[in-house]
């Protein structure tokens, strides 16, 4: 069987209409016919066809680990790589992190993609999410600490609040940058540096009640709502809190109560 596969590989190999059709028909069986399919793969990924590159991407899942592990490095030359299409460059970064290969190597072309001026936003954001699987918690806040402070990409920053959010308390370096976000025109925005912020807990309390002040109605109204989600942690503040409770401001009179509660409900 194996002889007659690899005389057909041979074959179907002379035009790239055909590679492509082969590594579709070798997808779900790639475990039948491990060698085969890792010499397609290999091929694919080479080639000057962006849809032969991307299923051989999709294959790769379905490699052996000592197969993958032999694509490592280049899979991250690939990631790197501006020409190369961010579709494909995302689906890298999807699965670089289960890749088999140099750990430390890995987190570090993460971290320079991320850091790098002028990438794709999507490739970014993808870049992020595989970066924070990899690296240990104070280099990995520290890096999302520089995106989030040198990125023109709301969509960039989303993504960064919303990591940073997740080391809750250990992310406090941010509080100062996620309040100033508070303060955009990009709702999305605004609510993921709210939601980090609430995540945080005790540490973002003070910049929280700074927005308090706010001219921003919404980023008022998130910051009254974001005290409420802390809780008793923001007890000393409930008598400003109820100062928002007026019959002029239907709306935030509502978020105010309800954060009041919040804030004094038995635990």
């Amino acid at each position: 069987m194996k002889l007659k596969w690899q005389h057909t590989l041979a074959q179907y190999l002379e035009t790239r209409q055909c590679l492509r059709g082969m590594m579709l028909m070798m997808t779900g069986k790639a475990q039948v016919f491990p060698d085969e399919t890792f010499s397609l793969v290999k091929l694919a990924l080479a080639d000057d066809d962006s849809k032969v590159r991307s299923i051989g991407v999709q294959l790769i899942r379905q490699l052996l680990p000592t197969q993958a592990a032999e694509l490592h490095m280049h899979l991250l030359e690939m990631m790197k790589d501006k020409q190369e299409m961010p579709a494909i460059r995302n689906s890298i970064l999807r699965l670089i992190a289960l890749v088999p290969g140099d750990v430390l190597q890995t987190e570090t072309a993460l971290s320079d993609l991320i850091l790098a001026e002028g990438d794709d936003p999507t490739v970014k954001q993808a870049a992020l999410q595989s970066y924070v699987k990899l690296a240990p918690t104070e280099p990995a806040v520290a890096t999302l600490i520089s995106v989030l402070k040198g990125s023109d990409s709301n969509e960039v920053k989303r993504t960064t609040a919303v990591l940073l959010g997740k080391y809750g308390t250990r992310s406090k370096e941010a509080v100062d940058l996620l309040g100033g976000l508070m303060e955009t025109d990009d709702e999305d925005l605004q609510e993921a540096s709210a939601e980090a912020l609430a995540r945080i807990g005790s540490p973002a309390i003070d910049i929280l009640v700074a927005k308090l002040d706010s001219k921003n109605r919404l980023a008022q109204q998130m910051a009254i709502f974001t005290l409420g989600v802390i809780g008793p942690s923001a007890r000393e503040h409930v008598q400003r809190l109820e100062g928002f409770i007026t019959e002029g401001d239907p709306d935030t009179s509502v978020i105010a109560k309800e954060a009041i509660f919040s804030i004094l409900k038995p635990r």
